[in-house]
């Protein structure tokens, strides 16, 4: 018989027969099997997953029934220790401060049936905090209880990548707000501002972000046609150069020297990036600088036209005064006609010298004097040649004060304000000039008397009753050639001159006007301590005369004769030469011929001072005197300290010329200061 298996009672092999299959697995085994590889396969990918997975009862403590793997890393503590025995409470674990936050909204996220997201400080086993982002939701378990699953996720590292982010952001505003720049951040396409640092929010607002940039800044309703925009691209669309322009903005009346490049945004669109600097400051000076160097090329015309316009004034007047000295009272008509001519020579000589004034050519004589009575003469001419319809009156309350100015050139500054002042009133009015003692102390409100060293000051000034200066304008007043007045009434230049003519004496110029309440302009000079005595010594009215021997040198015949025949009025002995080197050479041969020498200063072959440095050589204590229509090499300075004894500005006038050859020939040689 054939062995059998006790077991299945089936005959056992004896080895010489192939096995049989195995048996075939049930199908509850089959399901066991599965769900047991399920079961490896959710926990492997539950321990796997970044943080911890948890499961934890639905009250308050939150106790943990289950945790991943991944708690270790989290808390520093084993799935053993956590869910026990005894079972940790997931709510300990949490920071104390942050407990009650995250206990309120997982309840209530209990209770509406709603999944949570909640993040929290977290203790780790090392003693070190974890920040947690824990999201979850409520459900029923099997036999009713209540469970709470979820994930919680260690945000550290992205809490402080989202800080240093927060951190680097405000950096940068930082940077972009202190820079004294306007930028801003424009779409390319439709013009939308994306973002502006705080000088543009100053200049334009806060509300500009997500406006039109051409609305915000331009205060238009479409593009603007000279935007740069379609020029920050290359070909290919991608950005190009950096493109320069500069703009008057009218929302904030300014120049702005503007940067403009195109830049991919962080959302991948095209954006234009503008950094603009405020431009106006130098827009200014470069008008400035147009205006200076305009001044100068005048002033180079002026100075080319005046010795040659000087010359013949220097004729015109000389025989006007001689004709007149001549025909006495013998033929009035022909008298007033020579008056007239004299007039018209007068008023050619002061627009000749207010243009050197104000181009700064003009030989000034600065000497200690009382300006109370430069204001009762120049009183005492408006009242003989201003029309009735203005009322004329003085206040003069500092009658000793004494400055050290140029008679001339303060005459002319009166002159001209109360010229100015005339036309303000052309239907009659007041007019009063003043005279006061000021102290100022370098801290007045206005601007131009900043500018001035503290101390004593005399303030002249001028008072009319008169249109006012519209405030549009009165900014403009002091510049050359600006003039309110009608064609043919005036050049423009009257405070231009006063301004420039005030400046050389070391004071300032004030202006208060208001529209239809007139006008007062003050001008204040620096008041000089003098000698009383010597401050209040005058000259006798009569000319000084003479028997000398005078020595006359100009290229112009009919300056020669003039000067020749005032000369000779006044009892000299006189010689002429046109040509100063033969004029030299006959010196020369005779260096005490004679007394005074009288000489032009620009001539062809020598000059004046050329011609004097010669004759000085020869003979040290000759007297000279030159005469100069206008010259930019030589002024009272630099005359004296050549040796010359006088310099006088053409066109001469009798009396002038007499006193000054009088004092040439009494006095020593000044002191030399080198050549």
């Amino acid at each position: 018989m054939q062995p059998t298996d006790r077991k299945t009672n089936a005959p056992r092999s004896n080895g010489l027969h192939k096995t049989s299959s195995p048996p075939v697995p049930t199908d509850r085994q089959r399901v066991e099997t599965e769900v047991r590889e399920s079961d490896r396969q959710l926990h492997t990918l539950i321990d796997n997953l970044p943080g911890m997975v948890f499961s934890a009862a639905g009250d308050r403590a939150r106790t943990l029934h289950f945790v991943s793997e991944g708690c270790v890393e989290l808390t520093g503590r084993t799935a053993a220790e956590l869910t026990g025995p005894p079972p940790r409470s997931l709510t300990d674990l949490i920071h104390p401060d942050d407990q009650e936050r995250v206990t309120t909204t997982v309840q209530w996220a209990v209770a509406e049936g709603q999944p949570y997201e909640v993040e929290y400080r977290l203790g780790h086993a090392d003693g070190s905090e974890r920040t947690i982002l824990e999201r979850g939701a409520a459900r029923r378990a099997a036999a009713g209880e209540l469970r709470i699953e979820g994930v919680a996720l260690d945000s550290t590292v992205r809490r402080n990548a989202d800080r240093q982010r927060a951190a680097s952001y405000e950096h940068l505003l930082t940077i972009l707000d202190s820079v004294e720049a306007s930028i801003c951040v424009s779409d390319l396409a439709s013009c939308e501002i994306l973002f502006v640092n705080r000088k543009m929010r100053e200049e334009f607002g806060d509300q500009a972000a997500g406006q039109p940039c051409y609305r915000v800044f331009q205060h238009r309703e479409s593009p603007c046609e000279f935007c740069p925009a379609s020029r920050l691209l290359d070909e290919q669309g991608e950005p190009g150069p950096v493109c320069q322009w500069e703009h008057h903005n009218p929302v904030t009346d300014r120049w702005s020297l503007n940067y403009d490049h195109a830049v991919r945004w962080i959302d991948g669109r095209m954006v234009r990036l503008q950094v603009a600097f405020d431009n106006t400051g130098r827009r200014e000076s470069e008008d400035k600088l147009r205006q200076v160097q305009k001044m100068e090329v005048i002033g180079l015309l002026a100075g080319g036209v005046a010795h040659d316009f000087n010359n013949i004034l220097s004729v015109i007047l000389g025989y006007a005064a001689m004709a007149l000295v001549d025909i006495g009272d013998t033929n009035p008509r022909v008298r007033r006609d020579l008056d007239q001519i004299q007039q018209a020579g007068l008023r050619a000589r002061d627009l000749v010298r207010q243009i050197l004034s104000f181009c700064h050519h003009s030989a000034e004589r600065f000497q200690p004097l009382k300006p109370q009575r430069i204001v009762r003469e120049v009183i005492k001419m408006l009242r003989s040649s201003f029309p009735a319809t203005i009322d004329i009156s003085a206040r003069i309350t500092a009658t000793e004060g004494t400055v050290l100015a140029d008679p001339s050139q303060l005459h002319q500054v009166l002159m001209n304000l109360c010229t100015n002042a005339l036309h303000a009133m052309k239907a009659g009015g007041e007019l009063t000039l003043g005279l006061a003692q000021v102290t100022l102390s370098g801290t007045q409100g206005r601007a131009e008397l900043q500018q001035l060293e503290p101390g004593s000051y005399l303030r002249l000034w001028v008072r009319d009753t008169g249109s006012g200066i519209p405030a549009e304008i009165r900014d403009r007043i002091f510049d050359p050639f600006f003039t309110t007045k009608s064609e043919g009434e005036g050049t423009g230049l009257g405070l231009a001159v006063v301004q420039s003519i005030v400046a050389g004496h070391r004071g300032a110029v004030s202006v208060q006007s208001r529209p239809g309440e007139g006008t007062e302009v003050s001008v204040y000079l620096p008041e000089l301590v003098v000698d009383e005595a010597a401050a209040d010594a005058e000259e006798d009215g009569q000319l000084p005369v003479g028997t000398e021997s005078i020595l006359i040198i100009d290229d112009e015949p009919g300056v020669v004769l003039v000067l020749q025949r005032f000369l000779e009025t006044l009892g000299y002995t006189v010689e002429t030469f046109t040509e100063s080197p033969r004029a030299f050479e006959t010196y020369a041969r005779d260096v005490h011929a004679w007394d005074l020498v009288l000489t032009d200063m620009t001539m062809p072959g020598f000059t004046g001072l050329a011609i004097s440095r010669a004759m000085l050589a020869l003979r040290p204590d000759q007297p000279i005197i030159i005469c100069t229509g206008y010259s930019e090499s030589i002024d009272e300075d630099r005359a004296r300290a050549e040796g010359i004894r006088e310099l006088l500005a053409k066109p001469v006038g009798l009396d002038t010329l007499a006193r000054a050859v009088r004092r040439a020939l009494d006095s020593g040689p000044p002191p030399s200061t080198g050549s």
